[in-house]
């Protein structure tokens, strides 16, 4: 989900460290915490926060969640909606156990609304495919859909609340981080506020 944060930042650290190997897997939040604990992992990028006491987070950004329908949607027109009508259109969204799910679902319940989703869809990628053949909207941080670039979407900002999701690194305290991962910590963090 933060591919267009990674991208350049790999590009730019393997030009400055070519012989350094590097490994990048796409897991979600509890595996990563699992691999740090285990470890198996030298460092994360993940939401925060993480509630472990043998994990220590650096706060990275913050990116905003917004709606994402259809071109042809009846808000498609909209700059941008109230939350809580979330409640009256067809969702398509990630599972209850996925950490992003589970940030939406509490952000509806602060203004007293339930989501029941029409679909739910355990990649981005299928509810992106979903909302661009018109079956319903989805909540997606905006940057990802910025990235996308699709012209078979429309990006909506949500109000009253605005949803936010935050990202930093995880790594396991007391852990010895090495030269290359403070470089590598050093040049995400580089990236990401050129792009913020």
């Amino acid at each position: 989900c933060v591919s267009y944060l990674l991208s350049p930042a790999i590009l730019k650290f393997k030009q400055l460290y070519p012989n350094i190997e590097l490994s990048v897997l796409g897991l979600r939040a509890e595996e990563i915490k699992k691999g740090l604990l285990e470890n198996e992992l030298d460092l994360g990028i993940t939401f925060l926060p993480i509630e472990d006491e043998e994990i220590e987070a650096i706060p990275l950004f913050t990116e905003e969640l917004s709606l994402a329908v259809a071109l042809d949607h009846p808000l498609a027109e909209l700059k941008e909606v109230e939350t809580k009508i979330l409640e009256d259109i067809p969702t398509i969204l990630l599972p209850e156990n996925y950490f992003l799910r589970k940030l939406v679902d509490t952000y509806c319940t602060e203004i007293g609304i339930t989501l029941k989703p029409t679909i739910e869809m355990s990649t981005l990628e299928s509810l992106v495919q979903m909302v661009s053949k018109g079956i319903g909207g989805t909540i997606l941080p905006a940057p990802y859909l910025d990235d996308l670039n699709s012209r078979k979407l429309v990006k909506i900002k949500l109000m009253n609340p605005t949803p936010y999701r935050k990202i930093g690194f995880t790594y396991r305290k007391n852990k010895f981080m090495c030269t290359v991962t403070k470089a590598f910590i050093a040049q995400i963090t580089e990236i990401s506020k050129s792009i913020q």
